[in-house]
Formats: structure tokens, sequence, C-alpha cells
């Protein structure tokens, strides 16, 4: 049932087969230890709240393999390690759109980093949902993800 749930709950296809090869990747670490204490982090229910308002972008900062497994609903996909690339492609041109940034949980740290980055690229509104992906998930919120099997 919870399968069924959870591609019901998938509105969104990706066209794109996963390599199922591991492939290992350093990713760019970004010293961001004294700029955490200035972000500010929501939990859970401030994050419902803000989804079922449709008033923020919500942003995975995990990378694209996780991402492709799943996510909140609605979604975009900016990984830490692929900003610059990104950011004039995907981001709001409007720098007070507010923004939730989330990754893989409290021990996930992307989520912090990729804030920083939008802040010093001017955004105002940033919000950190440390809870992230596992909590929503575990919550039964709305999630979407790849469908689309390889053969």
């Amino acid at each position: 049932k919870m399968l069924l749930s959870i591609v019901l709950l998938s509105v969104v296809f990706f066209t794109g087969c996963v390599n199922n090869t591991n492939v290992s990747t350093k990713a760019n670490t970004h010293k961001v230890t004294a700029e955490h204490s200035k972000l500010k982090v929501i939990k859970f229910k401030k994050a419902k709240g803000i989804f079922n308002a449709k008033s923020a972008l919500f942003i995975d900062a995990r990378g694209a393999k996780l991402y492709k497994k799943g996510t909140i609903l609605g979604a975009i996909n900016v990984p830490v390690k692929g900003f610059k690339k990104l950011k004039k492609k995907v981001l709001p041109a409007n720098k007070k759109a507010k923004i939730v940034v989330f990754c893989n949980g409290f021990k996930c740290e992307k989520a912090e980093e990729l804030a920083v980055l939008l802040e010093k690229e001017g955004f105002k509104k940033v919000l950190v949902y440390k809870g992230g992906y596992p909590e929503w998930k575990k919550n039964k919120q709305p999630l979407m993800g790849l469908v689309k099997k390889c053969k």
C-alpha cells in the first residue's frame, strides 16, 4: 500500500534513466560553519504549513541520484556542487522569494551549505528545513520520484 501511495503521489515523471553504477565523486566543501548560526531553521510543522500554503520554492540540496529516488513534491534539485552551474537556470529572479532548502535529515549539512550560497547570491528569505526528506516521508507527506524503470 505504501509503494502504491508513493506512486500515486508522484506527479512528476523523470524521463532519464538512472545508472546503478556507483560513481565516486568528491563534493565541494564550503566553509560555512560560522555562518550556520545566522541561518533560519524551521521544523516540520512550519515546513508543512509553507508547503500547504504554496508560499515558497522548495529546493533539495542532495545529489541528483537521491533526488530522483524521492523528494518533496514540487521541489527542484540544486546540489551544492552544481550550484554555480544551475543558479541562473533554476533560481527565481526575485531575490525576496521565500526558499526552503532541505537535504537528507538532521545530520546532513548540504541544506545549510546551500542556504549560505543562496544568501551570498542576495536571497533574503532562505529557510532551512533540517528534518528534510526523511522526516517528510516519515510523516507521509506528498512525495515525487522516479517512476520510470530502465530496461
